[in-house]
């Protein structure tokens, strides 16, 4: 499946608020290629942020088991993921965990309208206030 895709994610503070999202189109070979992807963007924005303490939660098991486990598999992910482990080290206290999709609606819908939209290019964009399209289920998917 070689085909545009949307990746998008956010970021909260301990309390569950918006702290920024980013969304980009890009190209991949594979969803789990786009879910790396996703993480590599968040990582990279986490380094250039001098962020810690960070826990980043993704909705693809495969891509965390992917980037956690010590097997390298020689495959067309295998830079990303040496790249999001690479990341990972360089940065403290980074935690990659798996979370239901069912409560990760905001960025799955970021995704797919930057997926969608016609006018939506290549270049990665931050979003420093939540846009009303995500509003309804912004406070849901907020944890408890």
């Amino acid at each position: 499946m070689d085909s545009d895709a949307g990746i998008a994610g956010i970021v909260r503070d301990h309390i569950g608020n918006w702290v920024l999202g980013f969304q980009q189109k890009c190209y991949t070979q594979s969803v789990l290629m786009g879910e790396l992807q996703t993480i590599c963007t968040a990582l990279q924005i986490i380094e250039e942020r001098s962020w810690s303490r960070v826990i980043i939660n993704s909705d693809s098991q495969q891509a965390v088991n992917r980037i956690l486990q010590v097997k390298d598999i020689k495959d067309a992910n295998f830079w990303i993921v040496k790249k999001c482990r690479d990341l990972c080290m360089r940065r403290n206290e980074i935690r990659l965990e798996y979370e239901a999709r069912e409560t990760n609606r905001v960025a799955d819908r970021l995704a797919k309208l930057c997926r969608t939209d016609v006018m939506s290019n290549y270049n990665l964009c931050i979003i420093d206030q939540a846009p009303e399209s995500v509003s309804d289920v912004l406070m849901e998917d907020r944890p408890p």
